[in-house]
């Protein structure tokens, strides 16, 4: 027997020793190996279908008495690595009937590929429909021919590959190409071998080493595809940050994917007051996200770009090429699926639009009902068909709509460890096309929420949990830098700090006034330019927020001016008491139009007014700190 290296990691160790040894025992009895993963994986509750998909009467069947009187080992390995990575961990123990302290542990499985419950098989049914639709019955010699790839790989050295004549024959079965005979042959040898699945593809494509998953029915071609894959693995032998040998790459790639959990929320709601640059933050965070970077390090990049293009740097150039390149990942092309989604929710918003429902269509003048996939549904697509690749989708208000119409029974998959290829790995058939779905590990959700709108506690107890939130506040800060032309004296970020103190004592924190609706100052810090976003955009806010009630608003503007109380006219109530009068003249206010359209002097003593009062010292103080 040859000495086992002990430094291999646990799995490979179970495998060699344990696993492959426990398969060859069943060559022999291939009927009571495929009836004992039956048995097995239907202890986790995953389907075992029967070896005869068509009757005499090309009906599908799923009968047991059809049970698979022969089964190849790649095929075991991969049905055993199906479902979550519990279920894979239940499933390997139970085969070798080990306990969880000698078995495998989640760690080891994780660092097995997992295998499509849909595309497990590694040979057709008995009897299957071919390409051009004919009922045909497989190869009596498909199943043999698997065995003898199996064994001839474990009977090779770490050094030595396999033949194209030694894989010819499998890679003409209809049920395998070369990315899932990778992926059996790294499960067998993982020193030797790379897997091209999307975790493998990904890593490929970072590095930027060529690799081919695109097999053909022909012999030639598939003999070219053979010899990119060897030309592939000897490109990853001779990269100088590899090390020894394949396996070490594919264990850092599983960390690194580990590393890019921590990086970045799958799921997360933006939510604040309006204008505190929710919109803004979410560009960014799409961005990174896409480009698999930290948002720090994007900002530096773009700042590397604009310098070699001779652009003089600024705070605006960069949000203007960061909005560019949002821009163009929204974009499909034909060459280029967009990367990020963009849709806003509202009241009459449903699970029709957003996953899928019947359309109404007129084709040749008659009314057709077909199934169409919503929004989230085709993203979904578009991120598991790109796997190397990151996907986000932006929900703007996402409170705005029914979440739990919206989403229905799909809230529950977007959850990290529910999606695909995850530890709670779940999938539901759809109501609609009856398809079987579950959510892509690299689709990312961005919702962005006014919490002035509706209170976070109003939001479905299902999509909290679900999403880390993210409060947005205003950032007086960012206009620290603004000076009124000619009147220094006027200090906006004390301004902003202040209204916003008072508007916490008065209503709550959840309707401040945004740092965004004073970000236009930057281009044009005019005296007339900071009263005209007080007339048209700070008033009439706080009349939505306080209900039209004036005198919180005039308390809020530290009765500046800005807003008076009309008087009420005797004439309009004769018989009235002046006190009565009084009385109604607290419900007849309006914005001091003379005071905007008037002498300057007066519209900075009304800014300066704002933040007047016993502290005005210590604001102004702790502003020029």
């Amino acid at each position: 027997m040859n000495q086992v290296n002990l430094t291999k990691p646990k799995w490979i160790r179970l495998y060699t020793e344990k696993l492959f040894p426990k398969i060859k025992e069943y060559e022999n009895k291939q009927s009571e190996l495929a009836i004992r993963i039956r048995d097995i994986k239907k202890s986790v509750g995953q389907d075992f279908k029967s070896d005869l998909i068509f009757d005499e009467n090309k009906s599908i069947v799923n009968d047991e008495k059809y049970h698979h009187k022969e089964i190849d080992p790649f095929t075991v390995l991969s049905l055993l690595n199906v479902g979550t990575h519990a279920n894979r961990l239940q499933m390997h123990n139970a085969f070798l009937e080990l306990s969880e302290e000698e078995g495998f542990g989640l760690e080891d499985i994780k660092n097995i590929p997992s295998s499509d419950g849909q595309r497990a098989w590694y040979y057709p049914y008995k009897v299957f429909k071919n390409k051009n639709g004919s009922i045909v019955e497989r190869d009596h010699d498909t199943i043999p021919k698997l065995w003898g790839v199996f064994k001839e790989i474990n009977a090779k050295d770490n050094q030595e590959y396999l033949n194209f004549d030694d894989v010819k024959e499998i890679l003409k079965i209809s049920s395998v190409g070369i990315n899932k005979l990778s992926t059996a042959l790294y499960r067998c040898k993982p020193e030797v071998y790379f897997p091209l699945n999307a975790v493998g593809q990904r890593h490929l494509t970072k590095n930027e080493i060529k690799f081919n998953v695109n097999s053909g029915n022909t012999e030639k071609v598939n003999k070219k595809v053979w010899g990119d894959y060897i030309e592939t693995l000897k490109a990853l032998k001779k990269r100088k940050q590899e090390s020894r040998n394949i396996l070490d790459s594919y264990s850092r790639i599983v960390e690194q994917d580990k590393l890019n959990d921590v990086l970045f929320t799958r799921n997360q709601i933006l939510y604040g007051p309006a204008g505190t640059g929710k919109t803004y933050n979410t560009i960014n965070e799409a961005l990174s996200i896409v480009y698999k970077i930290q948002k720090d390090t994007l900002k530096e990049i773009i700042q590397k770009e604009l310098e070699s293009r001779k652009i003089p740097i600024s705070n605006e150039k960069i949000r203007e090429e960061m909005n560019q390149r949002f821009n163009e990942y929204l974009k499909s092309t034909d060459k280029q699926i967009a990367q990020i989604g963009f849709v806003t929710f509202h009241q009459s918003y449903g699970y029709e639009d957003f996953v899928e429902g019947i359309k109404v269509k007129e084709v040749n003048g008659q009314l057709k009902y077909p199934v169409e996939a919503g929004v989230f549904k085709r993203f979904c697509k578009s991120a598991k068909d790109n796997p190397t690749e990151n996907y986000v989708l932006i929900i703007d208000e996402i409170n705005r709509g029914n979440i739990s119409k919206i989403f229905g029974e799909l809230i529950t998959l977007i959850e990290e460890s529910k999606r695909a290829d995850q530890l709670e790995e779940l999938s539901v058939t759809l109501p609609y096309s009856n398809e079987q779905f579950s959510v892509p590990n690299n689709l990312y959700i961005i919702g962005t929420m006014n919490s002035s709108d509706r209170s976070l506690t109003s939001v479905d107890i299902a999509l909290r949990r679900r999403f880390d939130f993210i409060e947005m506040m205003p950032e007086p800060n960012v206009l620290k830098d603004i000076q009124i032309t000619d009147y220094k004296d006027i200090n906006v970020k004390a301004i902003l700090e202040t209204m916003n103190k008072r508007i916490q004592v008065l209503l709550d924190r959840d309707h401040c006034i945004g740092h965004a609706y004073f970000i236009s100052l930057k281009n044009d810090a005019s005296l007339e330019k900071l009263m005209k976003i007080f007339e048209k955009k700070i008033i009439p806010l706080l009349q939505e927020y306080f209900f039209d009630d004036w005198g919180k608003i005039n308390l809020v503007l530290n009765k500046n001016g800005m807003v008076k109380m009309e008087k009420v006219e005797e004439y309009l109530f004769p018989n009235m008491q002046p006190h009565e009068r009084e009385h109604l003249a607290s419900r007849n206010w309006d914005i001091n139009t003379e005071l905007f359209e008037g002498d300057v002097d007066k519209k900075k003593e009304a800014l300066m007014k704002i933040i007047e009062g016993k502290n005005k010292e210590s604001i102004m103080e702790k502003v020029a700190s």
